[in-house]
C-alpha cells in the first residue's frame, strides 16, 4: 500500500519539506515567510488596535484654535493613543501577552476620551466652542 503526501499549504502541490519544482523568486519567499510568522500571532487584532491607536492619538490634533483651547488634557489623549499603540506590538511581538496587552489597550482607550475631553469638541462646563 503506498500513501502519497498531502499538497503543500503553500500551493505548489509538493510535499512538504521539498522544493517543489522551480526555485521561488526572493519577493515569493518573503511574502511566504511574512505568511508563515503572521499566522503564528494574532496579526489582525494587533493591526486593527494599532489602527485605534493612531486614531486616539490624532484625535486631540484639533485645528491650532481648539488644540490651545484644549491645553494639557489633550497631551493626556495622545498619551492614551501612545499606550494603545505600544500595546498593538506587543500583542504582535509577544503574541503569548496578548490578553494582558489587550485589556491594558481597552482600559487606556476608554480612559483617553475623558482624558483628551473628548478630542476638544467640548470646552468646559458642555458648551460648544464654536459658539
Amino acid at each position: 500500500m503506498t500513501t502519497t503526501d498531502p499538497p503543500a499549504p503553500d500551493g505548489t502541490g509538493a510535499a512538504p519539506g521539498t522544493t517543489g519544482g522551480a526555485p521561488r523568486s526572493a519577493p515569493a519567499r518573503a511574502r511566504l515567510a511574512f505568511r508563515r510568522w503572521r499566522r503564528t500571532r494574532p496579526f489582525w487584532a494587533a493591526l486593527w488596535t494599532a489602527l485605534g491607536g493612531f486614531v486616539i492619538f490624532f484625535l486631540p490634533m484639533a485645528p491650532l484654535g481648539r488644540i490651545l483651547q484644549v491645553g494639557v488634557g489633550g497631551i493626556a489623549g495622545m498619551a492614551g493613543g501612545v499606550v494603545i499603540m505600544a500595546m498593538a506590538l506587543l500583542v504582535l511581538f509577544l503574541p503569548g501577552q496578548r490578553h494582558t496587552a489587550g485589556t491594558i489597550a481597552v482600559i487606556a482607550g476608554v480612559a483617553s476620551f475623558p482624558l483628551s475631553n473628548l478630542g476638544g469638541f467640548y470646552s468646559e462646563g458642555g458648551r460648544n466652542l464654536e459658539s
